[in-house]
């Protein structure tokens, strides 16, 4: 019993336990990973406590007695939470403070009445969670864009395989009917109408082999820098008087290993999309940079590889873009423009990616654009790709041809203008009748001429089994494109090399002389 008689702990015990269980609460609400904060009817402060005020600036008590409607009154979605709790709704809500995300639930407290007499608010700092999930976000958008793309990119290098074969066809056709009509100038003028718009499809075809990948790119190292400062008068002129160029180049050389001419044509399609994009004039900005690319972050990058990067950055201050619009921008074919063909942007694209490179769009309506094209670093002291021998000027010879080929009209031609030039020309429909013949063959074969995709037997694994059998023996792969850009790269080696269709007929043969003129 205590002095009064009473039974229980003494008083001062009781204090000594209530005020040790205050200030282990106190203690816990210190250092717990939240934001715990009371307002009154008011909004005015009386409780801001917790270890995440660090991240707001802020110490413990330090708004207490301050109006949030004064404290908030740039973050209207705070403020409007705020009163919907005022008003008895209790709820969460995810709220944004410059450039941390809180996951915020507010609970009215009601007096006997059943009024609100306070709020208390609970915030829990989610900028972590928010940022995964949004690069998740941007890597599953990215890698639907990148298979769609890739799905477009197939069907169009299909589309220009085949098209390739017929043009193939009809300019070297063409070419014989225009030597044949040279007594008589009005059909002959209109042999060579033929095969103008034979070279313009030619030129159609290109562009799609280059988004999709698959045109050859005659690579070595270049600085992006020299390449830009090359090209900038001509830039000039392009964008006109009412548009300012300014370009800023990295403060070192941006070794790349590109095609510097389709390097070139990066740059000119971006441009001109740029100043069409400023009708009334503006700013257009080139700039050269380097940036390093984490395996955490290749989603800021636009899907970048992880590594060191060139970055050739072209900005406008133009009329932009909408997401909707972003979305399809490097679709062949899709134009917001009146006389556009759709193939600038998805050009640019093939070749970036088929550098190993990939490129970001940053835009909005009204604010311009911005095309960030990343293309992996290397260095000067890297050896340059070998290159094709040059041809000499004769292009007679006696040499046996052996010639696989599945599209027939292009066999039949590329027989006919070899046999005109005095080679012995033996025919096959593919990979697996020319291994055929050629071993029913006993005489010297001195040059194969072969397709690279054909049924059966592709031209690769036929010119790698008659090599086998025969090591001295030259090879020309041609093709309307391939899926292996270093196959293209490879025949570039002594005793073989590539041509791409459609071909002329005196480049078909001035190739096949070459290679069997080399030692």
């Amino acid at each position: 019993m205590n002095a009064d008689g009473a039974s229980g702990p003494p008083a001062d015990s009781t204090s000594d336990a209530l005020r040790t269980s205050e200030q282990r609460l106190r203690l816990i609400i210190a250092n717990a990973p939240i934001v715990l904060y009371a307002f009154d009817r008011d909004g005015v402060f009386t409780l801001s406590e917790g270890r995440g005020l660090q991240a707001l600036g802020l110490a413990p008590g330090q708004v207490v007695g301050q109006s949030l409607f004064a404290l908030y009154c740039d973050h209207p979605e705070i403020v409007a939470c705020c009163r919907r709790a005022l008003a008895g709704e209790e709820f969460s809500q995810i709220t944004q403070v410059a450039d941390l995300y809180y996951d915020s639930h507010y609970a009215p407290v009601r007096g006997a009445d059943g009024a609100v007499r306070e709020v208390i608010g609970v915030s829990t700092d989610i900028t972590q969670r928010r940022q995964a999930e949004e690069a998740l976000r941007a890597s599953e958008a990215q890698l639907r864009q990148l298979s769609k793309m890739d799905a477009i990119g197939r069907l169009a290098g299909g589309v220009a395989h085949d098209f390739n074969n017929l043009l193939t066809a009809i300019l070297g056709y063409g070419e014989l009917l225009v030597a044949q009509l040279a007594a008589q100038p009005r059909l002959k003028a209109q042999a060579e109408r033929i095969l103008d718009a034979a070279n313009r499809g030619s030129g159609l075809t290109r562009q799609l082999l280059a988004f999709s990948r698959r045109q050859p790119l005659a690579t070595r190292l270049v600085d992006v820098n020299q390449v830009v400062g090359e090209a900038l008068h001509l830039l000039r002129r392009l964008i006109g008087e009412d548009i300012e160029l300014r370009f800023t180049p990295a403060a070192d050389p941006a070794w790349v290993r590109a095609d510097p001419v389709q390097l070139e044509q990066i740059i000119m399609n971006l441009v001109v999309n740029a100043r069409d994009a400023m009708p009334d004039g503006g700013l257009l900005g080139l700039a050269v940079g380097v940036v390093t690319v984490g395996a955490a972050d290749r989603h800021r990058h636009g899907g970048a590889g992880p590594g060191l990067h060139g970055v050739l950055t072209i900005s406008d201050t133009g009329c932009g873009m909408d997401q909707a619009t972003i979305e399809r921008l490097f679709e062949p074919f899709f134009t917001t423009k009146a006389q556009g063909t759709g193939l600038g942007l998805s050009t640019v694209y093939g070749i970036v990616t088929q550098c190993g490179g990939a490129i970001q769009v940053a835009s909005s309506p009204g604010r311009g654009t911005t095309f960030a094209v990343y293309l992996p670093l290397t260095g000067p002291e890297a050896a340059p790709l070998a290159t094709p021998v040059d041809v000499p000027a004769g292009m007679q010879g006696d040499e046996t041809v052996l010639l696989a080929e599945d599209e027939a009209d292009v066999r039949t031609l590329a027989a006919r203008v070899l046999r005109q030039h005095g080679y012995q020309v033996i025919e096959a429909a593919d990979g697996a009748e020319a291994l055929a013949l050629a071993a029913a063959f006993d005489a010297p074969l001195h040059l194969l001429i072969t397709d690279m995709v054909m049924p059966r037997l592709g031209g690769r694994d036929l010119a790698d089994h008659l090599l086998a059998l025969r090591p001295g023996l030259k090879v020309l792969f041609i093709s309307g494109y391939t899926e292996d850009t270093q196959v293209l790269l490879n025949t570039h080696a002594p005793g073989s090399a590539f041509l791409q269709k459609p071909f002329r007929l005196a480049a078909l043969v001035q190739r096949a002389r070459g290679l069997l003129d080399q030692a």
